[in-house]
């Protein structure tokens, strides 16, 4: 389909979801709505940043991908506000996901197909001119994007007759990025960034004694999004391994300090002031958004060769899913039978784990073209057994 056309569905079935879920209170309507924004979120968080990606030059393509987890985030904090204070009609209507859904579809309908997916079906001449419409303009005249550069050796990259399942599990070089992208979002998923905002409510509740615990929901939304501030103005200057590895790190010492404190609170060792609980989950959330937050949706864009990227990020996104599904209830059953502290320092051990993999298994890509990374793997030349420059010669003769 492409990707315009599966964003606007998704755009459309997410506008379908809150204009129900704003006017009608029957359940039945209520969960098919829900069914509904469902499909369209799970459609958005697939296309969204393998678009961004696609269309942005290596230079800012990572800043670019990270606004997706910025305005995520930004949302997240509006919304809660906008719930804590207003009804659901009036709340759905004023935290505005109607007319900014609707403008969405709008905005899809003139912007520009992906040029790698119009290469991906040789539409060679379509996708030069999509990158010449992208390229920046001096004094009136287009400057090539690296992109744009390397355009004529990336089709030597799509071949006609390859199944690009069996050509992701085929090739060592790709099996080894899905492994590589497959624990970095289980890390992401294993930081329990979920249960411990959830046990952490409680704790705030303590602190603030009878009030409700939405400030805590405030306080937190906005530490993620400044995190996510931070990570959108300094992504495109560092590596992307240092600042995943920082959060890592930064994730791992947050749970092992929030599992002191409920050590030491819940086995009457030493009273831990409440407060002392809010400041250690805030240098976690901060941890949290300025890396595995944002990164694993820019690195599931960079990482695979346009020939099997959308698979790939389906694969993903499904993979995350259900992990979003089982991990939280794990670390809440785990808590419950052995104690919150335990549940955050067996997590951490997963944590641990996982980035000492990425140490080792993770390529950088920041600055790199599409065309480059797909070159360092050699995926294509490794499948073919072939010279590229015939590859490239067959292709144009056909």
């Amino acid at each position: 389909m492409g990707r315009k056309p599966t964003l606007q569905i998704g755009g459309v079935l997410i506008l379908l979801f809150w204009t129900i879920t704003a006017f009608v209170n029957h359940v039945g309507l209520l969960c098919f709505a829900a069914v509904l924004g469902g499909y369209g979120v799970g459609a958005t968080f697939v296309v969204l940043p393998l678009y961004l990606s696609e269309v942005s030059d290596s230079r800012v393509r990572g800043s670019n991908c990270s606004l997706f987890f910025l305005m995520f985030s930004a949302g997240i904090l509006y919304g809660s506000f906008m719930h804590q204070y207003f009804k659901k009609t009036a709340a759905c209507l004023l935290s505005l996901p109607i007319p900014i859904a609707f403008l969405f579809i709008i905005n899809c309908s003139w912007t520009p197909e992906s040029p790698y997916f119009l290469v991906a079906k040789e539409k060679f001449a379509e996708a030069r001119r999509v990158l010449l419409d992208l390229g920046m303009k001096e004094e009136g005249k287009y400057v090539a994007t690296d992109d744009l550069i390397e355009f004529d050796n990336v089709t030597v990259h799509f071949h006609r007759g390859h199944d690009p399942c069996r050509h992701m599990f085929r090739i060592k070089e790709n099996r080894n990025a899905l492994f590589t992208q497959a624990i970095i979002f289980m890390v992401q998923v294993s930081s329990s960034y979920v249960p411990i905002l959830f046990t952490s409510m409680n704790i705030f509740i303590r602190v603030t004694g009878d009030m409700r615990p939405a400030p805590a929901e405030n306080l937190y939304s906005a530490i993620q999004l400044f995190g996510s501030i931070f990570c959108f103005l300094v992504i495109d200057s560092y590596d992307r391994k240092p600042l995943l590895l920082t959060s890592c790190f930064i994730v791992i010492a947050g749970q092992i300090c929030l599992g002191l404190c409920y050590y030491f609170d819940s086995e009457g060792i030493h009273h831990v002031h409440s407060w002392v609980f809010v400041f250690v989950t805030s240098f976690f959330i901060m941890g949290y958004s300025i890396g595995l937050g944002p990164i694993p949706w820019i690195l599931m864009a960079e990482t695979f060769g346009p020939h099997i990227r959308s698979l790939a990020a389906s694969g993903l996104v499904l993979m995350v899913s259900i992990f979003l599904l089982s991990i939280p209830r794990v670390f809440l059953q785990i808590a419950k039978h052995l104690g919150v502290y335990m549940a955050c320092w067996i997590f951490s051990a997963v944590v641990s784990l996982g980035a000492s993999c990425i140490f080792f298994l993770f390529v950088e890509t920041r600055h790199k073209t599409i065309h480059s990374m797909a070159n360092d793997m050699e995926e294509e030349m490794l499948y073919c057994g072939e010279d590229p420059r015939r590859s490239q010669l067959r292709l144009i003769e056909s």
